[in-house]
């Protein structure tokens, strides 16, 4: 009939009971994000001398060999961001696993993870991690190892730190770089100052430290001396980097259409530069140079590979909307370490424009694999001269970058070949940890073992107490 209004229809009441249910879980989140963010920005302002001060008065281990070594792998038991970083985390400990029984005095490290605020256990188990609900109870001479890079995890176990200190568990933190910290414009003011808090747990938690390159090593002892007053109180060692993938767990995999790939790479040129997105890995320098060389009818092909970071919004849009985009632009995203294998395997060299680094791993996964490298003129990289690195000026334009490109390709047949023979591995990164602890690894590797900490570190431990507390009052 004309006129007739639709009867109105009603929710189930389960369906209407699910949506506030759902709102309300959201606003619960974002009340406990906005509580966090206070908690932090008060702690990084207020709260951090106070917190270093209470776990440098924490009595100090003496004559203690290394109990038990705890191996924190928080972050990438549960997502593996197939970074740099995580490719290292990821080689370390699965060898490190697999040392088990393999040297006297060896007893296998425990893996473990951040739940909340306890460590609990996690196994690797083949090439997976399985977490357990297991807890983990510290006592004196334990050893805590930070070999992920766990910002937050860290900062929800800052009380429990204070804990496993006054229990005599000692730390060592694996350390990759400071960038948020000395260049903060190339990331989020959230990612600047979870960097901070993270830089302060480990200053007033950490009897050592595993620098993943001497330049890391100078400017952590730096870092440590002009803010927070510490100065021979703890240890430094520098790890050797490995390169080779294949002999820890790589992941695997490949994606629809990745033969495509491979096949422009026979048949072209090609470039490859491996990196996530971000504003310090010079990938819009690269695309500049690239775009000069190609609209001289250059053919070679530029081959990125790496997840989208913050700030590129956009140089993400620029590289999606670029005409050579799936020509002589391939956009990869993230890959497996079996595609990378591939990758490296069938480029013609790879580009590092970096901006800056802590080490930089594609440089050593490029030579180990006999690959020739073009690198921009940073200090970090002047310790592989002569194993295959070719360098540009720190400071090139776009032409110049595009000129150093043609004439690096086009005369890479004169260039010495690649040194793999002169690069460590991954199973002499894990020995080099194992040795710190004086644990013999397999093969007879040896190591500089770690020392008791003796009546020195303590004074050494008072008086950064005492520089430290007349900063911050």
């Amino acid at each position: 009939m004309k006129g007739r209004k639709k009867p109105l229809t009603r929710a189930p009441a389960a369906q209407v009971l699910g949506r506030l249910t759902s709102a309300g879980r959201f606003v619960q989140r974002h009340i406990r994000w906005a509580i966090d963010r206070s908690r932090k920005h008060w702690f990084d302002a207020i709260g951090a001398g106070s917190y270093i001060r209470r776990a440098w008065a924490a009595p100090q281990v003496r004559d203690l060999p290394a109990r038990q070594v705890y191996i924190d792998v928080s972050v990438i038991c549960r997502s593996d961001a197939a970074t740099g970083i995580q490719r290292v985390v990821r080689s370390v400990a699965f060898l490190l696993a697999r040392m088990e029984g393999q040297g006297p005095g060896w007893s296998a490290p425990i893996f473990v993870y951040a739940h909340k605020d306890r460590h609990q256990v996690v196994r690797l188990e083949g090439e997976r991690y399985a977490l357990t609900d297991e807890r983990v109870s510290y006592a004196a001479g334990d050893v805590f190892v930070g070999l992920d890079y766990a910002l937050d995890a860290l900062w929800r176990m800052r009380g429990q730190l204070l804990a496993m200190r006054r229990a005599g568990v000692r730390f060592w933190y694996v350390v990759h770089d400071f960038l948020p910290l000395t260049h903060p414009q190339w990331f989020s003011a959230a990612t600047v100052l979870r960097f901070r808090i993270w830089l302060t747990l480990l200053a007033a938690t950490a009897e050592g430290f595993f620098c993943v390159s001497p330049p890391v090593e100078q400017e952590l002892r730096a870092i440590l001396q002009s803010r927070f007053g510490r100065a021979e109180d703890y240890r430094t060692v520098v790890i050797p980097m490995g390169w080779d993938m294949s002999a820890a767990v790589p992941s695997r995999g490949l994606t629809l259409g990745f033969d495509s790939v491979l096949q422009a790479l026979r048949d072209f040129p090609s470039l490859l530069l491996v990196g996530t997105i971000e504003p310090r890995k010079g990938h819009a320098d690269a695309l500049d140079a690239m775009e000069r060389l190609w609209s001289a009818g250059d053919q070679t092909r530029l081959v990125l590979v790496g997840g989208v970071g913050w700030k590129t919004e956009d140089l993400c849009a620029r590289l999606e909307r670029h005409p050579e985009a799936g020509r002589r632009l391939l956009l990869l995203g993230k890959v497996s370490d079996e595609a990378l294998e591939l990758l490296y395997a069938r480029c013609s060299g790879v580009l590092v424009p970096s901006l800056a680094e802590g080490f930089g791993l594609p440089v050593v996964e490029a030579i180990g694999r006999g690959k020739h490298v073009l690198a921009r003129d940073l200090p970090v990289f002047a310790q592989h001269t002569g194993k295959g690195v070719s360098f540009f000026e720190q400071t090139a334009s776009a032409g110049q970058l595009a000129q150093a490109v043609g004439e690096w390709l086009g005369g890479m047949d004169r260039l010495d070949p690649p040194r793999p023979d002169l690069l460590a591995t991954w199973s002499e990164t894990a020995a080099a940890i194992a040795t710190t602890f004086g644990i013999t690894p397999p093969h007879g590797q040896a190591g500089s073992a770690l020392p008791p900490v003796g009546e020195a570190g303590a004074q050494g431990s008072r008086a950064a107490n005492l520089a430290f507390t007349k900063k911050h009052n």
